[in-house]
Formats: C-alpha cells, structure tokens, sequence
C-alpha cells in the first residue's frame, strides 16, 4: 500500500500521515491470549537468530527470575525498547544474541572500556564470562563470531542465570515537555497486558480484495486503562500548568496531549513502510521514542484515558488517527465527524503542530472518510461507520 502525505498548508514541510496496514501483523512482542509465547528476532552482525521461549503464568510475576527474563526479551528486541532503555540497563554494553534454548548472551563493548568495570552493575560472577578469541580481525566464541571494530572492541558470552537486573530500577525517558519514569514492575504489568484493554485481534471487514478476505488489526487492544500508573503519572506532569480552574481547561489539556505526540514521537518510516503491521504497546512507543500512524493512535489514546477523556479511534483508508468530542473546539479545518448524535474533531497526531479544529491539511479526503470507529474500552466493539453494524472477530 502506498504510503499517504498531508501537509501544513501554510508551511510546506512534508508531515506523513502514514498508514495503518490491513494485511498481516508482522510481530507482536507477547500475544494478547493467555499463556502467549515470546517470539523473539534478534539480527545481529553475528546472525539472525529467531527464538521462543514461553513465560511460565505459575511463577510470581514480580520475581527476580521473571524480572530479569522480561528485561532481556525486551534488550534482544530494541525496536521495541529503544537505545535508552539498552543503556539505563548495561551501561556501554550491547546485547548482540540472545539464544533462549542454550539460555546463552553475547555481548559486545567499545573500545577503551574495562570489562569488569563495565558488567559488575549486570553480571552476577564474572568469572563465568567467556570472552572471545581473535581470529583474523573478527571476535570468536564457539560457532558466533562479531567483526572487531572500535565499537565493537570486546565481545563475550554468559548463560542468563548469570544476570543479575535490580528490581528497584526506575527507567527514565526525557522529553522536551517532561520524563516518562517507568518501574520495571509497571513495565511487567505492561507486558502482561494486565494495563491495556486486550481482546480479539483481527477485525473482519466482511470484505474481500484480489480474492481474499480484508481484515486489519484492533489497534485499541492495545491502548492501556484509565489509572495506568507510569502514564498518568507523565499525563499529569505534561499538563501541571494547566489550572483546572480555567474556563478553556478541557480544550487545553487535550491539545497539550496532542502536542507532544505529534511533535515528540518521531515518525517512524520503517514502521509506516512496512508491508506488515507493526503494534506497540504505549509505554513502547514512549520507550522508542517513534512511532507510525497506529503508535501514535495508541499512545494519544492511553493518555486520554488517563485524564478521563471520551475519544474514538477512526479507521481511515490507510490510516488511523484519534477523536474528540467537539466541545469548544472549533470545526474550520472541516476535520469533523458526527456520531452517537453529537460532533467530534479529528485531534491527528502525525503532524507536527496540528491544532485541532484549525490546521488543514493536504488530501483531508482521508481523514474524512471514515470506514470504522472504536472506543476501546468498549472490548471487541469495532463499527462500521455507514451500517452501524459491529464488525466480527477472526
């Protein structure tokens, strides 16, 4: 599918209005039923290894085993943890293969670093390190080998019973507007989706294109509940100047919300350009730091919640984005829909500076055609938006 452009009409600076894919979801870090297996794809310069291991649901959630193993599913898929989170929790070190079956990890260091210096904030024994041998201007250990270069000095293996995660760790993530501070038990409660609204996750349009059926992807299985922790502790911190005593509070506060999506989550063309869908949960979005159009939707989704805000997801041709209830949001900009028998304003998270009811945009035919809308917390409630008539679930 071809991806889709709008515009500031007033400033002529590209923004994608990116795309929600309708074809298959390429990976979902945990699957959303119960007792749902890992699927983890770590490609490396040493090889592309594809793994599973499946989380046990009889052991505490909060253990120190279970901490450690859900830090390093997330380390050995960065797209959904990011940068950040890989240094806040080794330091200069950099997970280069996870192997769940053999329960091995290889590392990698830069150059001029100390190795003992480096892992004792990570590693439990050191002495049960196995560092690489160099043979002909690669790093070996066994069958994996790593090309040396200054950023990657220093290569070697331990077993992951070897790792060590302190469970009082407190991941933080700065913005521009304020810092998104995530415990690691609020990240185990994310990844057991015991926060976001869950549910069935192939939407059936009852439509067929080239001879197969048309689905998509219930993008509001993944927003998370009202009172989530972590983001309504930052969703407070975004708005704390906001007084709610002024008359325009509602207006202002979602448009602040809105602001930071759009202008602090990075649109992502590898998520948008992708022939598969790609979902995150939004403490990833926030942890990655760049999302495509559906991560976005998600993310601005979850912060309403947060602050009790009524929204719909919209579901356009190629794209998603987010609603409002009008209120004293303007409608000049023609970005409207009317449901459930009042208005609502498209609050569109992918270009920089929107301001809802205001900004045109290039090809606003999209945003108004709107094919199915969502309230997530209504758990697997999609509508057509002509019929009123739910859609099914495969």
């Amino acid at each position: 599918m071809s991806t889709q452009t709008i515009f500031n009409s007033n400033e002529e600076q590209p923004n994608p209005l990116g795309k929600a894919k309708w074809v298959i979801l390429a990976f979902i870090l945990l699957f959303l039923s119960a007792g749902g297996a890992f699927v983890v794809y770590k490609k490396t310069q040493l090889s592309s290894a594809r793994v599973k291991e499946k989380i046990s649901s009889n052991r505490d959630p909060y253990s120190a085993e279970n901490i450690r193993d859900t830090v390093l599913t997330y380390l050995a898929q960065p797209h959904f943890a990011g940068e950040s989170f890989e240094s806040q929790i080794l330091g200069k070190a950099h997970l280069e293969l996870y192997i769940v079956d053999k329960r091995e990890l290889f590392f990698s260091l830069p150059d001029k670093t100390n190795l003992q210096d480096e892992v004792h904030s990570f590693v439990i024994d050191s002495t049960k390190i196995e560092q690489a041998k160099e043979d002909g201007g690669r790093l070996r250990i066994g069958d994996y080998s790593l090309a040396k270069s200054p950023a990657k000095a220093q290569f070697f293996k331990t077993e992951v019973d070897n790792i060590k995660i302190d469970p009082n760790l407190v991941l933080q993530f700065s913005f521009q507007r304020g810092i998104y501070k995530l415990s690691l038990r609020e990240l185990i409660d994310f990844i057991n989706n015991q926060n976001i609204y869950g549910g069935r996750l192939r939407a059936d349009t009852n439509l067929k294109r080239n001879g197969m059926a048309l689905i998509f992807y219930n993008h509001g299985a993944f927003v998370a509940k009202p009172d989530e922790v972590s983001l309504k502790r930052f969703a407070e911190e975004l708005l704390k100047n906001i007084s709610a005593t002024d008359k325009d509070a509602r207006e202002k506060r979602i448009q602040r919300l809105l602001d930071f999506v759009a202008d602090e989550i990075q649109y992502d063309d590898t998520e948008a350009l992708s022939n598969a869908e790609t979902l995150k949960r939004p403490n990833e979005v926030l942890m990655t730091r760049k999302a495509d159009c559906s991560n976005k939707a998600i993310l601005l989704a979850s912060l309403f919640e947060q602050i009790g805000e009524d929204y719909l997801l919209l579901y356009c041709p190629k794209h998603i984005t987010v609603a409002v209830p009008q209120g004293k949001f303007s409608m000049d900009n023609r970005l409207t829909f009317f449901w459930e028998e009042k208005n609502w304003v498209v609050a569109e998270s992918t270009l920089r500076g929107f301001q809802i009811g205001k900004t045109r945009v290039v090809e606003e035919d999209i945003l108004q055609q709107i094919e199915y809308v969502q309230r997530p917390r209504e758990k697997n409630s999609i509508y057509n938006s002509s019929t009123k008539e739910p859609l099914s679930f495969r």
